[in-house]
């Protein structure tokens, strides 16, 4: 089975058990106990502005994020933060632009099975 045909099952079964889908109340429940409209706010403020350009800003706004984040355990929380903190501006921007990778590629994969 293919990725594709994949994912189709899945958005199925999910829409087997959650005919409306996100706006069911169980998800309603889940985004207002982690927050997921405020995360989403920030997230599009870093990719609409001009720290996107900047790997030092960029990254220190993932940090917060990802800082706010009720799905990370707080442990992984402080060892990120301090490994932030730790690592020199080249290795800052070098995981600057690998997150901006990621991020890309995960889209481009959306946008390929139209679900961006």
């Amino acid at each position: 089975m293919e990725f594709k045909e994949k994912l189709q099952v899945l958005q199925n079964t999910f829409f087997s058990i959650y005919p409306d889908g996100f706006n069911s109340p169980e998800f309603q429940h889940l985004e207002k106990k982690h927050k997921l409209t405020k995360t989403n706010k920030k997230i599009h403020e870093i990719f609409n502005s001009n720290i996107i350009n900047n790997d030092i800003e960029f990254l220190d706004a993932i940090t917060k994020i990802l800082s706010s984040s009720s799905i990370i355990s707080v442990f992984e929380k402080i060892k990120f933060r301090n490994f932030m903190k730790e690592i020199h501006t080249e290795q800052k921007n070098n995981m600057s632009q690998a997150i901006k990778e990621l991020l890309m590629g995960v889209l481009r994969i959306l946008c390929k099975w139209n679900f961006a």
